[in-house]
């Protein structure tokens, strides 16, 4: 990641002696005075006026320069959440901040000793001070989280199979204290657009927008703040990766109505995971590969694992006069279902479910998993 300052025009028009006078103004005596001598090696006084200032700016060597580092600080200073930023500086290791310091100036300490991690502290600490987030609340649980590496790699892997092949992502999660915080970028559709000029020239301009999505997960509160935009697949998908990531269980932020999904029906004589006309369009075939079952023997309860390529089968064979294993109670049932592919091609998906209403499956097939389930009777609805 290269220095922030690298897209900032300094050109003469943009910065005339005015504008100059207004960027110092805006970043303070004292944090301009700070990045002279820190930087330059220039000990001004305090008695100094803002023209004779930006005079200095004007006609040193480094002016495109030193515009574009105020430049930066004025506007990180302007969009991150102060508490957050200083956290994050502490975290990077920069040194010499003090209590009660100005913004402007840790900004500065910051950029300066970090120039290659400015602009990832900045958009960070952007985030938490970002409004208008949906709030879901997690499932009840006692398991604490924070983040590993395996969190980053599998947050990413699973939201960039949302994303169709070609487009671009850049998604990035960190933690600070008790909040993990994920930043996306996701490339949408090229547009393309007819321009007219004064000139009458038709140009054509093509375009490639992108999506911004932001997450931050409380773990104290068990609480998950997102924010889409106007996609609500994406808000959905960003939903379920956190659940399936840091729980196993894509639907365990579910604000105020859980999703039930119940095991009862597995048991009973009739369950079968057929395939109606409206489901053999999308799958090929769909079988339990594993169940956990729990046994009561005696004064005893055994909870048995069964495995196998057709589990609901394999439980016939297993069956005896005194225990019908097909009617006993499910823990958890995993389930392959294989679906259509283009070209012929076929995915085989794991569904794994468990009788706490925890699901856990990849959330790109999360429309079919859920017509599948409410068909064969284990997702029941809400509560």
């Amino acid at each position: 990641m290269g220095e922030a300052v690298a897209a900032v025009d300094t050109s003469e028009s943009l910065f005339a002696p005015k504008e100059l006078e207004s960027l110092v103004r805006s970043i303070g005596k004292d944090a301009f005075l700070f990045l002279l001598e820190e930087k330059y090696e220039i000990k001004e006084e305090l008695s100094k006026t803002i023209s004779d200032l930006a005079l200095i700016i004007e006609n040193h060597k480094n002016r495109d320069e030193m515009i574009g580092i105020l430049v930066e600080v004025k506007e990180c200073c302007s969009s991150v959440h102060e508490e957050t930023f200083l956290e994050f500086c502490e975290k990077y290791g920069i040194t010499g901040i003090v209590f009660n310091e100005s913004l402007k100036i840790s900004a500065l300490r910051c950029y300066l000793q970090q120039p290659e991690h400015f602009a990832t502290i900045k958009m960070f600490s952007a985030i938490n001070k970002e409004k208008q987030f949906d709030v879901y609340g997690g499932k009840t649980t006692d398991e604490e989280v924070n983040l590993k590496k395996e969190h980053r790699t599998e947050i990413k892997s699973v939201l960039e199979d949302l994303i169709e092949k070609g487009r671009k992502c850049i998604i990035s999660t960190t933690q600070i204290q008790n909040e993990i915080i994920m930043s996306a970028h996701f490339e949408s559709r090229k547009k393309t657009f007819t321009t007219i000029s004064s000139g009458e020239k038709i140009e054509t301009v093509t375009i490639t927008p992108t999506v911004k999505a932001v997450a931050k997960y409380n773990i104290k509160e068990n609480r998950l703040r997102v924010k889409g935009g106007p996609s609500s697949k994406l808000k959905d998908s960003i939903i379920q990766t956190f659940g399936k990531v840091f729980f196993g269980d894509n639907s365990h932020f579910t604000g105020e109505n859980y999703e039930i999904y119940k095991l009862d029906k597995v048991k009973k004589d009739d369950f079968s995971l057929t395939l109606d006309e409206e489901l053999e369009e999308e799958v090929i075939s769909a079988v339990i590969k594993e169940e956990i079952l729990i046994v009561p023997i005696e004064d005893d309860t055994i909870r048995l694992t069964v495995a196998g390529k057709d589990v609901e089968k394999a439980l016939e064979f297993l069956s005896n006069d005194k225990i019908n294993l097909k009617t006993q109670q499910r823990e958890q049932v995993k389930i392959e279902i294989t679906l259509k592919q283009p070209n012929d091609k076929t995915k085989k998906i794991a569904v794994t479910i468990s009788n706490n209403s925890k699901i856990n499956f990849n959330p790109q097939y999360s429309g079919i998993v859920h017509k599948c389930l409410t068909k064969w009777g284990i997702e029941l609805g809400t509560e």
